[in-house]
């Protein structure tokens, strides 16, 4: 009522300038002080016309105290970038007084410009006395707070708290020392020395009940967070804090107390955020509950993936909905959908990749990866695990999933690229697999180990895996791989026996007997029993060439074995009809035998273009020299 009469007042002096007798309102001044008279009243809107009457009335007139007024007004207003527009340019040519710097300096800080909030504190800290001095020492604090300095905060903090200021500045002091980390005792004896500052600062208990909950003293939190919402009268903030004493709760395994407020929020705010979140605990409480005593799960799981969902959707970021991001990983893997729960837990992993819970999901990811990648390697849709190499492998790598490699080293043996499937189940020896899969990568170890002719590694893990796995010691590809050490390690005749044991199994594989007839065979030429290498080269499993059986009749040769030579030479020009090597031995063996079928030899190989056919051209000219000289001779 008081504000209306001013302005009716201030209005007819305007309107009926006769009933004035100075005519106050040719004054700016007289103006200025109907300004501040309003704004004294509250009446924010009307001090702002009167302020724009007047500068429009009496422009460049009493211009620096109507902008400080104006400031203030428009910081009660909120419109804070304003009160600097006003306030900044008149700080070069206008003493401003110590209760318009500070307002500069909230307006910063409000703005979280803390360079210059602390900068126009600190000159009305040295300027002003008494309460605003205080006032300001509480902004530098809180400046100090918030661009992390928590020592210069709390210093600042308690020297205010020194000084005789307002109970409300106090309180003020009070907040920025609890918030900069100072122990709560001392806070509280601040407290029981001056209790009327819980008054003036509500916001301390609410400070407190955060530190309490950090601590995990619940009860200490509720009875701190129940004073502050009695005191501020904030029914808004009610839900957040319940939700976040329910939080801890259920973190601290009170599952019953948190039970208790998700369902208050449930009950009270179910239009609210919390309430989803709420929602979600409650049937995540009811599955682990059921889990626990073995009952089924299925209605609680159909509930919650979608649940989820909806967090996901609405809520990114919110760390609730992190947790049933990772959750939902694991629904996925107990209902046997590892698919799901594959591309689910890569999903996380991309959106959260610092998430505290990332080493959880990567874990779920890797049993997830090793039963999808199972499945497709049974489905031999093995271009489908290449493709999720291609893609993911980078993650997957990071999150060091054996059974990833092992299942791409399994596809690269299915197309025969031995060194890639080694290089791959050797990553996922590396990384670990299941102990199902270990017996592979122990074979995959040796075989790589006797290929670089690392003997010494071989013998070691040779020794360690049927100990490990001892079902596995007579099986026939850890023998084979133990006779190729032997024959290695130059252990021949052992090596036989066991190369000759494991031919004569019936169990042993078909895939391997070529291998096995490989080296058998080097190591019969080496032991050099012919019978038992020519045996070797008629075995329908065994790659023979005719260089193998070039090299056989050449030995013979050499022991002047003509009857083996010959032998070898009819089965090897059986298989091999048209080898140019084979038809040159033949040559020799009948030189060296003196047969005159030698001469038909050369002559056939002297027209091919090959070392055998130089050679023959060469032996054929010999012999006309040899010819010519018996015919001078005789």
């Amino acid at each position: 009522m008081v504000r209306k009469v001013g302005i009716f007042l201030l209005l007819v002096s305007v309107a009926l300038p006769g009933l004035a007798a100075e005519a106050p309102e040719k004054d700016p001044a007289w103006w200025l002080e109907q300004a501040r008279f309003a704004y004294g009243e509250g009446d924010l809107l009307g001090a702002l016309r009167i302020l724009k009457e007047t500068e429009k009335r009496f422009p460049g007139r009493l211009v620096p105290p109507l902008r400080a007024l104006e400031a203030r007004v428009l910081f009660e207003s909120g419109k804070v970038e304003e009160v600097i527009k006003r306030l900044e340019p008149l700080t070069a040519s206008y003493a401003l007084s110590p209760e318009d710097l500070l307002l500069l300096a909230r307006a910063h800080l409000r703005l979280h410009n803390y360079p210059q909030a602390l900068f126009w504190a600190r000159l009305v800290e040295k300027r002003a006395q008494g309460e605003l001095r205080c006032e300001a020492q509480v902004m530098l604090a809180q400046s100090y707070l918030a661009t992390k300095l928590r020592r210069k905060a709390a210093q600042k903090a308690l020297e205010v708290l020194r000084e005789s200021c307002s109970e409300k500045t106090l309180a003020g002091a009070l907040e920025v020392l609890l918030e900069s980390g100072q122990a709560l005792e001392e806070v509280q004896k601040i407290l029981k020395e001056r209790p009327a500052l819980r008054l003036y600062a509500p916001g301390i208990f609410k400070i407190l009940g955060d530190r309490w909950l950090a601590q995990g003293k619940l009860e200490k939190a509720k009875e701190a967070y129940f004073r502050y919402l009695n005191l501020s009268g904030s029914e808004e903030e009610a839900p957040g804090i319940f939700l976040k004493l329910a939080e801890a709760a259920f973190h601290r395994g009170r599952l019953r107390w948190a039970r208790t407020y998700y369902e208050l929020l449930l009950t009270v705010w179910p239009h609210l955020d919390e309430a989803k979140f709420a929602k979600f605990r409650l049937y995540h409480l009811s599955y682990e509950f059921k889990r626990r005593l073995g009952a089924p799960t299925l209605k609680e799981r159909k509930v919650l993936i979608p649940l989820i969902n909806e967090l996901r959707r609405t809520h990114p970021d919110h760390p609730i909905t992190r947790e049933a991001h990772a959750f939902e990983v694991r629904l996925y893997l107990e209902d046997k959908k590892p698919e799901k729960a594959f591309w689910t837990a890569l999903d996380f992993l991309k959106r959260y990749p610092r998430d505290p819970l990332r080493k959880e999901v990567e874990s779920r990811l890797c049993e997830a990866d090793n039963l999808f990648l199972g499945q497709l390697f049974a489905e031999k849709a093995y271009a489908r695990i290449l493709k999720i190499h291609r893609q993911e492998g980078a993650l997957l790598e990071k999150a060091r999933c054996g059974a990833h490699f092992y299942w791409l080293g399994k596809t690269y043996g299915v197309f025969h690229l031995d060194l890639t499937r080694t290089a791959y189940l050797l990553r996922a020896y590396e990384f670990g697999v299941p102990r199902a899969y270990r017996p592979e990568l122990y074979l995959a170890l040796i075989r790589e180990a006797l290929e670089e002719g690392r003997l010494e590694e071989a013998s070691e893990i040779l020794e360690i895996f049927p100990r490990e796995f001892p079902f596995y010691r007579d099986h026939p590809r850890l023998l084979l791989l133990k006779a190729r050490w032997l024959y290695q390690a130059g252990h021949l005749q052992e090596a036989r026996r066991l190369f000759e044991g494991l031919l004569s199994r019936k169990d042993f594989p078909k895939e391997l007997r070529p291998e096995a007839l490989g080296i058998f065979f080097q190591l019969a030429l080496q032991l050099k029993d012919l019978d038992l290498a020519f045996r070797i080269l008629e075995d329908p499993s065994y790659r023979a060439t005719d260089e193998d059986f070039a090299f056989l009749i050449q030995m013979a040769l050499e022991n002047e074995d003509y009857l083996r030579a010959k032998r070898y030479l009819a089965a090897g020009k059986k298989r091999f009809p048209d080898s140019t090597p084979l038809r040159w031995l033949e040559g020799v063996y009948y030189e060296r035998r003196g047969q005159e079928e030698a001469l038909k030899v050369w002559q056939s190989l002297a027209s091919a273009n090959s070392t055998e056919g130089r050679l023959a051209q060469g032996i054929l000219r010999g012999l006309q020299l040899i010819d010519r000289a018996r015919r001078v001779i005789y």
